[in-house]
C-alpha cells in the first residue's frame, strides 16, 4: 500500500516526465552534439586551404541571409527581391545579364541553375505597362517571353559547358582532380555504360532525370566516343518544355512576393496562388521521380548484364595475348627455312669445301 501510494502520489523516477529521465535525455543530446562538433572540426581540419576558404565563404553567406531575414523581415526581403527582378527585366542589359548568369551556373561545381530559371518567371513573366496619358501602371502576364528566355539560357549555357569540358577532357584527359574523381563515381560509370549500350534514347532519358544540370553537362562531355554534340543538343532542346513549369511557378511567386500585388489579393486568391505553386512543384517532383526510377531500372539491368558478357576490352586483350602466344609456339615448331637461295652464303660454303679437299690431297 505504501509502495502504491508513493508511486501514485509522487513521480516514478523511470517515467519519461521525471526529472531524472529529462536530465538523462539532455545529457544524451549534449553528448551527440559534442560528437557532431568534433567530427565537423576533424573534417574541416582535413580540408585543403582552398576548401577551407570556400567553407568559410558559404557559412558567411548563409549567416548574412539568416540575419537579413531576422532583422529586415521575410516580407520586406521578398518584396525587394520581386522589385529587383522586375527592374532587371526592364533594363536594356537585363536579358544579357540573366543569360550570362544561367551560363555560369551551367558549369560545375556551381549550383543555382533552377533558381536562375525561376528568376526568368519572376522578372520576365510579369510586365509593367505605363499609360502615357495618365501614367497609370497595369500588370500583364507574359509567360511565353519568360519561357523563350529560359530556354535560350538553357541551350546556351549547356552548350558552352559541354564544349568547354569536351575540349578539356580530349586535350588534357580526365586527370586526378575533382573532374577525374567525379567521372570515376559509380553512378557516372554505370550511366556511361548504359549510354554506350542504348544510345540516344538513354541520353534523352538521363536529360529528363533530376540530375544536377551542371554535372550532367560534364557527364555528357566526358562521353566523347558515345555522345556527339548533335545528340547532346537534341536532348537539351527536348527538355525545354519542362522549363515552362519553372517559369509558371516564378510568375505565381511574384504575385505573392510583391507587396502591391499581394495587397490587391484577398485570402482566397492568395490561397489559389499557393495551391498553384504547390501543385506545380509536386508535378515536377513526381515527373522527375518516375523518370529517375525508370532510369535506375536500366542502370541495374546494365550492371546485371556486365558479368555475363564481361568487359569487352579485357576480352580483346586476352584474345590478342592468346594469339601472340600461339604465333610464338608455331614459330618454334616450324622448321627453319634453308638459306639455299642466298648466293653469297653458297659461295662461302663452296670455298670451305674446296679448302678441305686440298688439305686432304696434301
Amino acid at each position: 500500500m505504501d509502495a502504491q501510494t508513493s508511486t501514485l502520489g509522487g513521480r516514478n523516477p523511470s517515467s519519461p516526465s521525471s526529472p531524472a529521465s529529462i536530465s538523462t535525455r539532455i545529457n544524451q543530446v549534449f553528448r551527440q552534439l559534442t560528437l557532431l562538433g568534433e567530427n565537423l572540426l576533424t573534417r574541416y581540419g582535413s580540408l585543403t586551404k582552398k576548401q577551407k576558404i570556400l567553407v568559410l565563404l558559404l557559412l558567411s553567406t548563409y549567416t548574412l541571409i539568416t540575419l537579413g531575414f531576422l532583422i529586415v523581415g521575410p516580407q520586406e526581403i521578398f518584396h525587394k527581391t520581386a522589385q529587383l527582378a522586375l527592374w532587371i527585366s526592364s533594363q536594356p542589359l537585363g536579358v544579357p545579364l540573366i543569360l550570362a548568369l544561367i551560363t555560369v551556373l551551367s558549369f560545375p561545381p556551381t549550383v543555382g541553375y533552377g533558381t536562375a530559371i525561376t528568376l526568368c518567371g519572376l522578372g520576365w513573366a510579369n510586365e509593367k505597362l505605363i499609360d502615357p496619358n495618365d501614367g497609370h501602371v497595369t500588370q500583364r502576364t507574359n509567360l511565353l517571353r519568360a519561357w523563350i528566355l529560359a530556354s535560350t539560357g538553357c541551350i546556351l549555357g549547356s552548350s558552352c559547358s559541354f564544349l568547354f569540358f569536351r575540349y578539356w577532357i580530349v586535350r588534357r584527359g580526365e586527370g586526378g582532380g575533382w573532374v577525374g574523381r567525379m567521372l570515376k563515381d559509380e553512378t557516372f560509370v554505370a550511366m556511361g555504360k548504359a549510354v554506350k549500350s542504348r544510345g540516344t534514347k538513354m541520353v534523352i532519358l538521363i536529360r529528363f532525370c533530376p540530375f544536377p544540370f551542371a554535372y550532367s553537362n560534364l557527364f555528357f562531355a566526358s562521353l566523347h566516343s558515345s555522345v556527339s554534340y548533335r545528340q547532346f543538343l537534341l536532348s537539351t532542346a527536348l527538355i525545354t518544355p519542362k522549363l515552362f513549369l519553372h517559369v509558371f511557378i516564378g510568375q505565381r511567386m511574384y504575385q505573392l512576393m510583391d507587396r502591391d500585388q499581394r495587397a490587391k489579393m484577398d485570402f482566397w486568391s492568395k490561397l489559389v496562388n499557393a495551391i498553384y505553386i504547390a501543385i506545380g512543384s509536386l508535378v515536377g517532383f513526381l515527373t522527375s521521380w518516375v523518370v529517375w526510377r525508370e532510369t535506375r531500372k536500366i542502370l541495374d539491368e546494365t550492371r546485371d548484364q556486365e558479368p555475363e558478357g564481361g568487359n569487352e576490352d579485357e576480352q580483346e586483350e586476352e584474345t590478342e595475348g592468346n594469339l601472340d602466344e600461339d604465333d610464338r609456339d608455331q614459330e618454334i615448331l616450324l622448321p627453319t627455312p634453308s638459306n639455299k637461295s642466298d648466293p653469297q652464303r653458297n659461295r662461302l660454303e663452296d670455298l670451305e669445301s674446296g679448302k678441305r679437299l686440298l688439305s686432304d690431297y696434301d
